[in-house]
């Protein structure tokens, strides 16, 4: 009985691999169904099985063999229990959740667009993140083009009704102040977007995220907090994803060791049963 439930568990995969299979009725052939079973008869399978064996381990075939047996059920109650709390979490917390493999792409939004420049692809300066920066220390537009007023360019609203913001003529930041910036964007900000973690920058963590931004703030004036604000504001969303992601490699890094030990203990299974079938 144990040796027809392992086998109809690992039957699971092959139903996968056939799932647009139209042979059997919807009813029996319903993936929830058959999902439903093969966690029912394993839970049912563990009881039989030490039964089966005794309580015991018996002799070295039969020792790994049950070693398997109790660590695929392990891992498969561990990812019963992922399954249903990892989802939740992840709705209650990111309910804009991004796809886990588009992540990069997502962040690399806000530096700017592939250029396909170079052995991986560079990318232009299109994007919000260097557009803050050249709002606070570059020149605006000459006498004459188009000036931009202080609101504009630290994001402040501009319009007629909140009355008019008096027109700019040099950079917000100058000096040390806006070499300190650039090469805090440049060194940090802009490869944390573009690969999170793997950067190794230190806005991976809050805390040392807050600090930088704060010392940054101590040295610019006070129209360019709200450029400065939005520049952490994109390096929390590049958290924000980066905990997504993690997310989702505990929601699906157990199946790959939990088809492995699946498979392992079947085959040890099946030569087990030849070998007791053989001495009986």
């Amino acid at each position: 009985m144990g040796g027809l439930i392992i086998l109809f568990e690992m039957a699971l995969y092959p139903r996968k691999l056939a799932r647009r299979y139209k042979g059997f009725p919807q009813a029996l052939w319903s993936p929830r169904l058959w999902l439903r079973l093969h966690v029912g008869l394993g839970l049912l399978c563990f009881p039989i099985i030490v039964i089966h064996a005794g309580y015991g381990f018996g002799g070295p075939l039969t020792r790994v063999t049950l070693i398997l047996f109790l660590l695929t059920i392990v891992s498969g109650v561990w990812g019963l229990v992922v399954q249903q709390w990892l989802p939740q979490k992840l709705l209650n917390e990111y309910p804009e959740e991004t796809v886990a493999s588009q992540v990069d792409t997502v962040a690399g939004w806000y530096v700017g667009r592939r250029t396909g420049v170079g052995h991986t692809g560079g990318r232009d300066r299109s994007g919000e993140a260097y557009r803050l920066l050249d709002s606070l220390i570059q020149e605006p537009a000459e006498v004459g083009e188009l000036l931009t007023p202080v609101g504009t360019a630290a994001g402040i609203d501009d319009s007629p009704e909140a009355g008019a913001a008096p027109l700019r003529y040099e950079p917000l930041v100058t000096g040390l102040p806006a070499q300190e910036l650039e090469a805090f964007l440049i060194a940090d900000l802009i490869p944390y977007l573009e690969s999170g973690a793997a950067s190794g920058s230190l806005l991976v963590t809050r805390a040392a995220s807050e600090r930088r931004f704060a010392r940054l703030r101590e040295k610019v004036p006070v129209d360019a907090l709200p450029a400065l604000d939005r520049l952490e504001v994109l390096a929390h969303l590049r958290r924000t994803l980066d905990d997504q992601v993690r997310i989702n490699r505990w929601l699906h890094s157990w199946i790959p060791v939990h088809l492995l030990l699946s498979v392992a203990m079947t085959g040890l299974m099946l030569v087990h049963a030849i070998r007791a079938l053989k001495y009986w």
